[in-house]
């Protein structure tokens, strides 16, 4: 559709969409954040719901779902999807706020592609098995496609990422010494909060919330409500730190700024608030005590292909759910939703 990271876009809240009964907003408090015409990356940067509704709508919903297939996320009418569950995806503006539901090993997977510079990988538990001499009697198949994404695409959507977990809704992502590049996502009511993140070497998906989302939120934990920026990308933060001790720094590929700087179509204003979660991230306790509702981490190491730079329009953010446990919702541009499995990342 020729829309690149420069593309500007309205960032104003709310706005009405057509279809859509209730105007999509930009946070979930009095002092809803507005914007005006931004960039993509900024809009990813700082998880611009009303920016993303808009452009799931230009690209095209139906475009939309193609391109999570060929990332990772499973087709429903898929017959065989190994590991993963099918997942159904709504043709419609609020793919891009992550409103469908997806697992977190969906969302691992699919951001393993971005970090793989465009090579999807189908995930598998097992790497090799060997007997007690040594002899390696079983060793898993990589079955990889190099054609999911273009790697200029995949290099400006890391780009954008990057934005993230540098000066975005996910500072506290921050990696010691390496670069990270990730997606918050929080949904309404902090049902669900994601953060999904990855480096050249390693994607992972953490997913927090409850198995029955409608009867318990994500607030007042440890004295704040819990968002994809605050304890989910703390424990990405730990855990990658740890995970990728002792191996060697990598970059990621510099962005390319495909597509055309062109404005986005243009929204119409509705004064009437809709609720969705806004993050901000801030100081969070620095031990993460346990509470009841235990985080889900999955991680999927990427199958590294030659990279080569290059800028993809930001399509909806994706949304992770915690596989076989339920799925969180997914929100827009900033946090993930859950379903019986965790929904994907979009809103703050």
């Amino acid at each position: 559709e020729g829309i690149g990271l420069r593309s500007r876009y309205d960032g104003r809240a709310p706005q009405s969409f057509p279809g859509r009964e209730a105007p999509v907003n930009n946070c979930c408090d009095a002092n809803e954040k507005s914007f005006g015409r931004i960039d993509l990356i900024e809009a990813t940067a700082k998880s611009v719901n009303t920016v993303y509704f808009r452009l799931a709508l230009d690209a095209g919903p139906k475009k939309v779902i193609d391109a999570a297939h060929r990332l990772g996320i499973p087709d429903e009418d898929q017959p065989d999807v190994g590991l993963q569950q099918p997942v159904k995806l709504r043709p419609e503006g609020g793919l891009g706020l992550g409103e469908s539901e997806v697992h977190v090993l969906d969302q691992a997977v699919a951001f393993s592609t971005f970090a793989a510079n465009g090579t999807a990988a189908t995930p598998y538990l097992i790497q090799r098995v060997v007997d007690r001499e040594g002899k390696v009697v079983f060793k898993a198949d990589k079955d990889t496609d190099s054609t999911a994404l273009e790697p200029d695409i995949a290099a400006d959507v890391t780009f954008a990422m990057q934005q993230v977990v540098e000066k975005g809704t996910a500072t506290g992502a921050k990696l010691d010494g390496r670069p990270a590049a990730g997606k918050t996502g929080t949904t309404q009511n902090n049902a669900d909060a994601w953060f999904v993140g990855f480096t050249p070497q390693l994607s992972t998906a953490v997913w927090m919330g409850f198995d029955k989302p409608k009867e318990k939120q994500l607030k007042n934990i440890l004295g704040r409500d819990v968002t994809g920026g605050s304890f989910p990308a703390a424990i990405f933060k730990r855990f990658m730190d740890e995970a990728l001790k002792g191996a060697p720094v990598e970059s990621f590929p510099p962005p390319v700024y495909v597509g055309k700087k062109q404005s986005g179509s243009q929204p119409s204003r509705s004064p009437a608030p809709q609720q969705t979660v806004q993050e901000s991230p801030s100081s969070l306790p620095s031990e993460l005590p346990s509470f009841e509702p235990s985080p889900s981490v999955v991680v999927v190491p990427s199958e590294p292909s030659s990279p080569a730079p290059s800028d993809p329009p930001p399509s909806p953010a994706p949304s992770d759910p915690p596989p076989s446990s339920p799925p969180p919702s997914s929100p827009p541009p900033s946090d993930p939703p859950p379903s019986s499995s965790p929904p994907s990342p979009a809103g703050q």
